[in-house]
């Protein structure tokens, strides 16, 4: 057996990935703009989406693979959803007391439903942000992921 080939990180190949994800979920950021008539979802959603980039970026950079992604995701979920989606259920708004881990829990199925059966615009203290703080960290990861991954890929 061969050792793996290493693989080099090209700065510019990474700034290049992580500009053009972040214009492509940009998108996606503008779409809740009249469901809050407002800008009061913007620190979930880019919270979320600066996460995802995150945990993409390291988890390419050291080779991890789709188990390590996901655990990190869910626990990237719990631990920032009370400042970012739930800052008024949250200890100082910022640590997650139980019931703030207790919503975002019952909130990956639950929140979906009352964003869309709400009529706009929605109140963000009613729980409405976990809609684009988890949409934008899932959608984050993924899409950086394969960024990172399939550029390293073309590089060998």
């Amino acid at each position: 057996m061969s050792a793996p080939a290493v693989v080099t990180f090209s700065a510019r190949r990474w700034a290049v990935d992580v500009v053009a994800v972040l214009i492509l979920l940009g998108v996606s950021v503008a779409g809740f703009w009249p469901s809050f008539a407002g800008p009061s979802y913007l620190p979930a959603a880019i919270g979320g989406l600066i996460l995802g980039i995150a945990i993409a970026a390291v988890a390419a950079w050291r080779r991890w693979g789709i188990l390590v992604v996901a655990g990190l995701t869910v626990l990237a979920y719990f631990v920032f959803g009370g400042a970012l989606a739930l800052p008024y259920t949250a200890i100082v708004g910022v640590i997650p007391s139980l019931d703030t881990l207790q919503q975002l829990a019952v909130g990956v199925v639950t929140s979906w439903k009352q964003l869309l059966t709400t009529v706009a615009p929605v109140a963000a203290p009613d729980g409405h942000l976990i809609v684009p703080f988890l949409l934008m960290l899932v959608i984050a990861v993924l899409t950086a992921s394969l960024a990172f991954r399939l550029s390293q890929r073309r590089g060998r």
